[in-house]
């Protein structure tokens, strides 16, 4: 499952978690919806990210 997944840069930094996300028919991830930046929940930015920009390891989402 990916919700609360974190999201990493390429780098390493931890810079948020998965929200939600989409599927098509055929069940292939669409996009995610991520929580970035902010620190205890406030100043967070809620960001669309299409397939083309991250990939999905086994603990974490790695942005491209």
């Amino acid at each position: 499952m990916l919700i609360d997944k974190p999201i990493y840069s390429s780098d390493g930094k931890k810079l948020g978690e998965v929200v939600a996300f989409q599927r098509d028919s055929s069940d292939k991830i669409t996009g995610i919806h991520a929580d970035v930046g902010g620190f205890l929940g406030l100043g967070q930015h809620r960001v669309n990210l299409t397939p083309t920009q991250f990939k999905v390891e086994s603990d974490r989402i790695v942005l491209e």
